[in-house]
């Protein structure tokens, strides 16, 4: 498109005017950039461009031009493409080079100015991203029965930012009207202690509220209809308070009572104090280093155990490396400073996590303000793949130690999973078994009830066969959207359990009996500790995982939740490209949560046998004996693929010549006139690599027309007649390019080598294609030799390329969203990723393109052997459709 691609070779500069002749077969056009005018060239040639330059029209121009000065011209009216030229160059090709864009050195001339002042500003691209990824400014605060309603409305607004969508309130005077005060919606009921405040200009909606108790008060609230939050301000009473226990048992009951998948915030004050010495039992992503107390007391020990339990995550103890301990207390009364009020929501990142934790004191308050904005996380939406040849299944793995069928049956709905392998059953009848949702794989002996694999009742999921191996190991052969998926199901002890060496024995052995063109997922409890000491590591099973992914060449999946990781197991298939994005889910009052693995499948469009040659084409090599005319002909033929995908259609293309044409110069080349009736619309495409390169050579220049342009697949063919010899003892060899049983270009030469000949075919051909098609070329100074493009900051140039801020999207599920989006609508603008994303961050947008066929290019220096810096998203698109792209720019 202009400012990325430019004509060339059948366009050339004359006299110095920036003035273009287009060069080709019958072909007679002029151009001039200065009069945005094009010139009839037809009978004069050459000398009308020179008529028009000495023209009244043109003279304008001509004064501001002097000999050997040079000056900065944009040809386009689109102003994205940029040529910088020498005064006094004389007619020829190549006579000009690309420039990254200048500001304009005319400012003096009048003419110029006002040419300047209509240059269209872009207006920045709307960010569509945060259409699905919702978030909610929560604050808690115990008022200590301080303030009326419209002081706290006053100081809310005073002291913040913007108006939170919700405020948790202890302590509270109730409004007297059942509307609450100016900016704010009071929930709550009687003379209570607990409130939540609701803003009324916020997008969210509540839905419902519930008072269980003075102390605790519970609302859902709702942002369009698909995305749930529910709130709960608590007021825990100290321990010395006989309504201290009481309180306590409400609140567990309540959050027992919560669906799993609904993402829940918690804040109040607890009146408890966490050690940091008690904090060691819970996981690093439960409880941050933010504390300010060294021991725990009788409330902060049951708070710990409620985090535990219920997977929860204390917001205000986490924060940048860097910050103090000392400063995060929450109350203060003269020299008292304790640490007791926080926020809590789900451990997991599955449903929703939080940003921009801070807090806020108020004068003549002795409890700080605590806020946080709430972000639902958009995981499950992102990663969906909607392509014909894709699909994706949710495998998970549950150690569920003995919980009821009913209420495994209640969660697994609640999350919407598929395949999920379960762990100690420790069930006692058939009856148990049975299940309105999911289809239970198990044995009905009672030895082998420790595993088993629960199937989604659904016309997409055929269950071929299941056989129970051991109590630790069953296996089901399964039928997903027409792939054949083996999932296995295990448990494997501790490595200091007495039956550890038997059953690792077993796994092993039936693993590698597994065929090698077998997709199957292994999932359970793997006995891999995260949380490793002294006495956790003794326990490890990872060495025993490692070295079986290794010996079968399998992917054990690298992943950390929770205290057991990499529950995953993993086959390589070379025909089948398979992604696995593994995530935590949080399971409420159970020991483990549910672990999932999303695994993508999708066909691979070139042979598993091709390997890239010295110039960076895809091919695939075969070698054969033929005789022709009683002669012996060794014939070496090489097939070209396109390493980065198809723009659309297969990549066997779309276009196809008549079966006329293919018997008719089956044998022979045809002649360049009857080339450009078969070869219809083609246009010659020298683009870049996904390395930010530029194509090596006129053949892979060749390749990628055909194959972007949906013309299918070349190949070249090397003949030699092996009982023919001239003087020297050197073969007649013949070279061949071919495209659907048609002979494009043939060169015979005595003497050469393969590699030679055929470089030789592909520029004979390439020059005769020139002849009869326009050429669209990446400009070089766009793409900076794979650097970032020096115009980021250019407003005018915003239609070009954008720049995505980590600040803005600071998570993947908010890129690979923003990316989806953004390309949901037809856009030639390409995406920046650059070093404020991490290698990984980068290589999952990577993954993403692939996978939603979206073009992308990187940058990496071989010479320092530095990772690339960043990765450019962007729609593929056909060089017809460039083409067509840069002629509009011109009229």
């Amino acid at each position: 498109m202009p400012g990325k691609y430019r004509f060339q070779d059948n366009w050339a500069a004359t006299h110095g005017w920036n003035l273009w002749l287009r060069k080709g077969k019958d072909i007679y056009e002029g151009f001039c950039s200065f009069c945005n005018k094009n010139i009839d060239i037809s009978v004069a040639g050459v000398f009308a461009l020179k008529t028009h330059v000495n023209s009244k029209r043109h003279s304008d121009f001509q004064r501001q031009l002097t000999s050997g000065k040079q000056i900065t011209l944009h040809s386009l009216k689109s102003e994205t493409r940029v040529q910088q030229f020498r005064s006094g160059q004389q007619f020829g090709r190549e006579k000009w080079a690309s420039r990254r864009p200048a500001k304009r050195n005319f400012l003096k001339n009048a003419l110029q100015r006002e040419r300047n002042t209509k240059v269209p500003v872009v207006p920045d691209i709307k960010r569509s991203a945060n259409e699905r990824i919702k978030t909610a400014d929560v604050v808690s605060w115990n008022t200590e029965g301080k303030g009326s309603p419209e002081e706290i409305d006053k100081l809310l607004k005073n002291t913040q930012k913007a108006l939170p969508d919700f405020v948790l309130l202890q302590n509270a005077k109730l409004p007297a009207a059942g509307e609450g005060s100016e900016h704010f919606k009071w929930y709550c009921s009687g003379d209570v202690s607990s409130a939540i405040l609701a803003n009324k200009e916020s997008k969210w909606q509540v839905k419902t509220h519930n008072q269980i108790c003075n102390q605790i008060s519970v609302v859902q609230a709702v942002r369009e209809e698909d995305t749930n939050l529910i709130l709960i301000s608590c007021y825990i009473p100290p321990a010395t308070d006989y309504h201290c226990k009481d309180v306590w048992d409400k609140l567990v009951n309540t959050l027992k009572d919560i669906p799993s998948n609904v993402l829940l915030v918690i804040g109040g004050d607890f009146n408890a104090q966490i050690g940091q010495e008690e904090k060691k039992g819970l996981l690093p992503a439960s409880c941050g280093h933010l504390l300010y107390h060294e021991v725990s007391n009788e409330n902060g020990t049951k708070l710990l155990k409620l985090v535990k339990e219920a997977h929860l995550r204390i917001v205000n103890t986490h924060g940048p490396p860097d910050s103090k301990k000392d400063e995060h207390f929450t109350f203060k009364d003269g020299e008292i400073k304790t640490q007791q009020d926080f926020i809590f929501i789900p451990v997991s990142r599955t449903h929703g996590y939080s940003r921009n934790v801070h807090l806020h004191w108020v004068p003549e308050y002795n409890h700080a303000m605590s806020y946080c904005e709430i972000v639902t996380d958009p995981m499950n939406i992102v990663v969906s793949v909607n392509k014909e040849e894709e699909t994706k299944v949710i495998i998970s793995t549950w150690n569920i130690q003995g919980a009821t069928p009913s209420k495994v049956d209640k969660i697994l709905q609640e999350q919407g999973l598929e395949l999920i392998c379960v762990q100690e059953l420790f069930l006692t009848s058939e009856e148990d078994i049975e299940s309105d949702h999911y289809t239970w794989l198990c044995s009905k002996k009672q030895w082998a009830k420790n595993v088993a694999i629960l199937v989604k009742k659904s016309p997409d999921i055929l269950v071929k066969e299941f056989t129970v191996i051991s109590e630790n190991l069953c296996v089901a052969d399964i039928v997903y959207h027409h792939y054949s998926v083996k999932v296995i199901s295990c448990h494997l002890p501790a490595k200091t359990d007495p039956r550890n060496d038997a059953i690792a024995t077993q796994i092993e052995e039936f693993v590698k009996g597994i065929p090698t063109e077998t997709i199957f997922v292994l999932a359970g409890d793997l006995g891999i500790r995260n949380m490793k000491n002294d006495e956790e590591e003794i326990k490890d099973n990872s060495p025993f995982w490692k070295k079986l992914a290794e010996e079968t060449k399998t992917n054990l999946v690298s992943y950390v939740w929770g205290s057991n990781g990499c529950p995953f197991l993993t086959s390589k298939i070379d025909d089948l490209m398979t992604i696995t994005r593994p995530f935590g889910r949080r399971i409420v009052f159970f020991e483990n949560s549910i672990l999932c693995s999303r695994v993508s499948f999708g066909k691979k469009s070139a042979p598993s046998d091709a390997i890239i040659d010295v110039e960076g084409n895809l091919v695939t090599r075969s070698q054969t004996l033929k005789t022709i005319d009683g002669e012996v002909y060794s014939i070496t033929t090489i097939e070209y693929h396109d390493p980065t995908g198809d723009v659309s259609g297969k990549e066997a293309g779309t276009v196809k010549p008549s079966p006329e044409d293919v018997e008719k110069y089956s044998k022979s080349a045809p002649n360049v006139t009857e080339l450009g009736r078969i070869l219809k619309d083609f246009v010659l495409f020298s683009g870049v690599t996904e390395q930010s390169n530029s194509y090596k050579s006129k053949l892979q220049i060749l390749v990628m027309s055909f194959l972007r342009g949906n013309f299918g697949k070349l190949t070249t063919e090397h003949m030699c007649a092996m009982g023919t010899k001239k003087q020297g003892n050197n073969m007649r060899a013949t070279s061949r390019i071919c495209w659907n049983g048609i002979i494009l270009s043939e060169t015979v030469a005595d003497g050469s080598d393969q590699k030679t000949l055929r470089r030789q075919n592909a520029n004979f051909l390439y020059s005769k294609l020139g002849q009869l098609f326009f050429q669209v070329k990446a400009k070089v100074s766009f793409f900076c030799k794979g650097q970032p493009p020096m115009l980021i900051d250019d407003p005018r140039y915003s239609e070009i390329f954008q720049k995505v801020e980590k600040t803005k999207y600071p998570t993947m599920p908010e890129v690979l969203q923003y990316i989806e989006d953004f390309f949901t609508k037809d856009s030639d603008t390409e995406l920046i990723f650059g070093t404020d994303f991490t290698k990984d961050e980068r290589e999952e947008i990577q993954m993403f393109a692939r996978i939603r066929k979206l073009g992308y290019r990187f940058y990496a220096s071989k010479a320092t052997e530095k990772e690339a810096d960043h990765i450019v998203v962007f729609i593929k698109r056909t060089p017809q459709y460039l083409r067509d792209k840069l002629m509009e720019s011109k009229e």
